[in-house]
């Protein structure tokens, strides 16, 4: 059961791995009993105060397919302006996402994703270059993938979502939801009444290795993403 599995994550060894003027390295080695999974975490961090994060996963063959391979962090709801590079402008996944052409969009974090009348996530962007999240007084923070990444800001928690029956459920936070996935299993959908529901195989995500590397760039002013390197 792969719902709640990253608070059953253990850490077995917390090391510095470079540690330099201006540049630390910092590796996280640990585990989750079930599903059985390895996973190893690297951020190096500048003194400018850029990060890199690098994620390893080994997920067991007796495991169940994962909905998602990546990582979530909230940030204030003051930063609710988002502008990214990737599929859009509506939600897209990877089984849905055709007809969302990559291009430069922006937008309320808040508003700009369309929800559904039983609640449910919502707002994916597939194949995206990067994305910002900053506040009235142009400060914020750049999400850069080393590779194309997806993506989804919301105003609620990803439980939330998984618990309520009804909008009236949903409970707005003082902060956003950000997930930076490696990828996300297709929703399916071909109908609603028989195997074809599911998605389809290609589109699933099978137990196996994986592993995906993204930076974290704060900015106070304009910032130009193509410039980011480490």
């Amino acid at each position: 059961n792969w719902i709640k599995a990253e608070e059953r994550f253990k850490a077995s060894k917390v090391h510095i791995v470079t540690n330099e003027q201006g540049k630390i390295v910092i590796a996280v080695d640990g585990s989750i009993a079930n599903p059985k999974t390895t996973i190893s975490l690297k951020y190096t961090v500048l003194g400018n105060g850029n990060v890199k994060v690098n994620y390893h996963s080994i997920i067991d063959a007796s495991a169940p397919n994962p909905p998602r391979i990546g990582m979530q962090f909230d940030i204030a709801n003051s930063y609710k302006n988002l502008t990214y590079y990737g599929r859009g402008p509506q939600p897209n996944y990877a089984d849905r996402n055709f007809g969302a052409h990559v291009g430069l969009y922006s937008g309320n974090a808040s508003t700009m994703s369309y929800m559904y009348v039983y609640p449910e996530e919502y707002g994916n962007h597939t194949d995206t270059r990067w994305f910002k999240l900053q506040d009235n007084q142009s400060k914020g923070i750049l999400v850069k993938g080393e590779d194309n990444i997806s993506f989804s800001v919301l105003p609620y928690s990803i439980y939330n979502l998984q618990n309520a029956k009804h909008t009236n459920e949903l409970i707005e936070r003082d902060v956003l939801s950000v997930q930076v996935d490696l990828i996300q299993q297709g929703v399916g959908g071909d109908d609603t009444w028989s195997k074809s529901a599911a998605p389809h195989n290609k589109y699933l995500i099978k137990p196996g290795a994986y592993a995906y590397s993204f930076y974290l760039v704060p900015f106070t002013s304009k910032i130009k993403p193509e410039r980011v390197r480490f």
